[in-house]
């Protein structure tokens, strides 16, 4: 009997401690925006975590792979660390700290997207793009030429910083549709008219167009808007 209590218990309080993660609207599609760009940007993959309990766990993953590539994560993640030391997990800490970690979770996952949003990691992306998009696709994107994109991709050349930023944009936008579309899918999507861009396809307006331009802007917005939901 006792032992059936505490399971009783135990169960309920799991479901506490996911009704308050589920409070914070926005976490949930951080999360997914950041590791999906983790898995594009970084050599190695960041698994997906299977549910909100473990996002803390695969944030620490995350921290590991910005450290590598020299990108800050923010002072949210240190505060939130300091507490996972003690505890191990949310779930271990004291109840009445849930409100406090998950805050601070939900602040590491906001500050660690905006300092991957402005840090284009070339040496981890450009493996990741030309195997999803092709050589002259990618190229076509980019506004290089195939000799330029397999001299910077092999790393044979430095790449510029303009074209560095363009490739970042281009990653972003490809983690973004990664969670509605399959890779043919994701190919096909750039070539695709699109009302919000006036009739044309993203291809055509990324084509050309400065990183942050308010053509490129409109092409990541529209990505963008599917994550956490199905393919339009």
């Amino acid at each position: 009997m006792i032992r059936d209590m505490a399971r009783v218990q135990t169960v309920s309080k799991r479901f506490e401690l996911q009704d308050l993660l589920m409070s914070h609207k926005d976490l949930s599609q951080n999360a997914v925006r950041l590791f999906s760009r983790a898995e594009m940007m970084f050599p190695s993959t960041v698994r997906q975590p299977g549910g909100l309990e473990t996002v803390a766990q695969a944030v620490e993953q995350v921290h590991h792979q910005m450290q590598i590539a020299g990108i800050p994560t923010g002072a949210s993640y240190q505060a939130l660390a300091v507490a996972l030391d003690r505890y191990d997990s949310i779930a271990g800490a004291p109840q009445s700290r849930w409100p406090e970690l998950v805050g601070l979770l939900s602040a590491t996952v906001s500050e660690m997207n905006e300092q991957i949003e402005a840090s284009p990691v070339p040496g981890g992306e450009w493996k990741q793009v030309v195997e999803l998009l092709g050589d002259e696709k990618t190229a076509k994107l980019l506004g290089v030429s195939l000799s330029s994109l397999r001299r910077y991709a092999s790393a044979a050349r430095p790449t510029p910083q303009g074209v560095a930023e363009r490739l970042h944009g281009l990653t972003l936008t490809l983690a973004d549709l990664s969670g509605s579309y399959n890779d043919y899918g994701i190919r096909r999507w750039f070539d695709r008219p699109r009302s919000q861009l006036g009739g044309q396809t993203p291809g055509d307006v990324l084509t050309g167009s400065e990183p942050n331009s308010g053509e490129a802007q409109a092409v990541s917005d529209l990505a963008a808007a599917l994550v956490g939901l199905g393919a339009v």
